[in-house]
This record gives structure tokens, sequence and C-alpha cells, in this order.
């Protein structure tokens, strides 16, 4: 007779308790996603690059009224703990000191994918979705595009293209999507100019207000706007 053997999923308490075992190495570069501890590439230099890039356009957009989070924590659920690059968080006097964002703090979350691209824009990008994260922007090294995400849909994807016609797709999706392509000569620069204009667009895309999180505007994308499929 088969014996059926089922994997146990690891709980966010379970890897918190791994880590003050000893388990986990504090310099372990490690997360928690769907239950399952997955193993993260060394920081390269241009992922580096970005990054640093991200925090001063951040900072220069939005200091004073949002939280600018690198790559720390963020509890998605019970079975998801992962450490984005940057995040943008709601303003809080505490800065969140005890304790972590939740989803309902995060105004956006942008990952920088090189060797990570197919996990960041496969099951993360679901996970960020069914989590209900406004808006996730993944900077594209291997392609050099931003890839912008928003609207996330926890039942199913309600998507309508360039031509106007709606579908549905499954659970963990968002809704709209579009994928901005650099078009100069260096990598750096075009991701540099292409994070520059999407943070301009981000500030005229939503408002902020004292104490209040995101307020959409109805208005996305330009002319420029592709379909780009969440898979």
């Amino acid at each position: 007779m088969a014996t059926e053997y089922r994997t146990r999923p690891i709980s966010t308490a379970d890897y918190h308790a791994m880590g003050d075992a000893g388990i986990l190495r504090p310099d372990e570069r490690v997360e928690l996603l769907d239950g399952q501890l997955v193993s993260m590439p060394p920081i390269g230099d241009d992922h580096a690059y970005v990054v640093r890039r991200l925090i001063a356009i951040l900072q220069a957009r939005f200091a004073g009224r949002a939280i600018i989070d690198i790559q720390n924590p963020l509890g998605l659920d019970t079975y998801s703990e992962p450490q984005p690059d940057a995040m943008l968080l709601a303003s809080r006097a505490d800065w969140y000191r005890g304790t972590q964002p939740e989803p309902r703090d995060v105004l956006l979350v942008v990952e920088v994918s090189d060797s990570t691209l197919r996990y960041d824009r496969g099951r993360k990008l679901r996970a960020y979705a069914r989590a209900a994260i406004r808006e996730v922007w993944i900077v594209n090294l291997v392609d050099a595009r931003l890839e912008r995400y928003w609207d996330p849909v926890g039942e199913g994807l309600r998507e309508t293209p360039r031509g106007g016609t709606r579908r549905s797709g499954s659970p963990g999706r968002f809704s709209g999507s579009l994928d901005r392509r650099c078009r100069s000569a260096s990598i750096r620069c075009r991701l540099a100019g292409l994070l520059v204009r999407c943070a301009g667009e981000a500030v005229r895309k939503f408002r902020l207000r004292s104490g209040e999180r995101f307020v959409r505007h109805e208005e996305v994308g330009d002319e420029r706007t592709v379909a780009f499929g969440v898979r």
C-alpha cells in the first residue's frame, strides 16, 4: 500500500523561531513565501546600484509624506514574509516600532529582478496580489524595463486590454499592468530614467493627504502602455 506524504508549511512563527534557535544564520539570505524557505542569491553590483538609486528617487519624491523602507520584512499572511527591495509605507508617528507593516500599510512595493525575475514575476507577484498590495513595480534588469502592476484582484483577473475585451483569470493577479521599455544606450541610465519618470507619475497618480493613504486617480498609463500579463 502506497504511503501518502505531505509537506508541512512553515509559518512565520516557525520562521522566527528558527532564527532565534540559530537554525537560520543572521546573514543567511532566505525569505518565507507560501510556507517555504526560498534561498535568495547574493546581491550583484547592478542590483545594488538600482536599489541605491531607488532610495534617492523615492526620498526626493516622498520624503516627509511616506516612509521609505528598504529590504525589510513584510508579513503578507501566516505563511509568507518576503523582503522586498523597497516599499513605500503609510506614515506613522512611531515608524512601525516593535511591529511589521501589514499589507494595508503598503503603498508601493518595488522588486529589483535579475536572476530572480521568474520568481518575482510569478509566485511572488501572485502572493502580493493575494495580500491586496496596491501596486508593485518590477525593475527588470534582464530586459532593461520597468513593469508596473496595480489593482490586485483576489478572486480573479479582470483586465481591459487595448481592444476593450474583458477577461477573467486565476486568483492572485493584478487587473492593471504595463511594461515600460528602456530606449537609451546605458542600461543603468535607462533604468534610472524610467524610475524617475514613474516616480513622478506615481505622485500624479496618487494624492497624499495628511494622515491618509494614497487615493488613486482614475487615469492610469498613457499611449506607451502595453498589456503585460502576469503568469
